[in-house]
């Protein structure tokens, strides 16, 4: 039977190809904000993501907690989305989970990757993390365990905790940004970034990276920024 490993962090340093940012650039709607009451409901399909749903379920949940603490929403700015979608994908492509992209001197750091959309800054952070479409809990009830191993199962893009057992429900849009945004408040540099009161304006965005067995993984990535 065909398992596959649950992994948190690979490397991938001989990867050649660069992901253009005008290929990133279409992916950014900000239309996606106002479909999302309706849209954000559905179930995420592996084979066919709205990314830019996906990334105003990111934003829309992020300004959700900037509230629950007393601080102003921030407003959106779809070149943040543009360069938060640009090192997500890089991250997914090439294999690494880092702030500092290694495969282009470019885009190096988020300074670099703001200079690429002119924006200058007078703030500026960034969160990342990587984290399942599934509703997977990869802790077990031993402290600092995780599940090593997925099984795949008949139907494409199913996958379960146990051989032939039931298939990992998939998060809706809206509950995967729940769960995202709730890991990073619960990290102290990542919370200090979410309620950080210099930031003015946000984007998100979201990249699919899927193992030799279809495992699904989404590299994601927000930036925070001030004129």
């Amino acid at each position: 039977m065909r398992t596959a490993a649950v992994a948190l962090l690979a490397l991938c340093m001989g990867c050649a190809s660069i992901v253009p940012i005008e290929e990133i650039a279409p992916v950014v709607a900000s239309d996606a904000l106002e479909r999302l009451p309706q849209a954000g409901r559905r179930q995420i399909a592996t084979g066919r993501i709205d990314f830019p749903l996906l990334a105003a379920a990111v934003f829309v949940e992020s300004n959700r907690e900037r509230r629950k603490h007393d601080l102003p929403s921030l407003a959106y700015l779809p070149a943040l989305e543009t360069i938060s979608t640009l090192h997500a994908s890089d991250m997914a492509l090439h294999r690494f989970f880092n702030h500092v992209n290694p495969v282009d001197a470019y885009r190096r750091t988020l300074a670099d990757r703001l200079d690429l959309v002119d924006l200058p800054a007078s703030f500026y952070a960034e969160n990342i993390a990587r984290t399942f479409p599934l509703q997977i809990d990869i802790r077990t009830d031993q402290p600092g365990a995780l599940h090593s191993t997925v099984y795949p199962l008949d139907t494409p893009g199913q996958f379960s905790l146990t051989p032939n057992g039931p298939p990992i429900p998939p998060h809706t849009y809206a509950s995967f940004a729940h769960d995202l945004v709730e890991d990073w408040m619960n990290s102290p540099s990542h919370r200090s970034n979410l309620l950080d009161t210099q930031a003015k304006y946000l984007g998100c965005g979201c990249a699919l990276e899927v193992d030799e067995v279809g495992f699904p993984t989404l590299v994601c990535g927000q930036v925070f920024y001030a004129y």
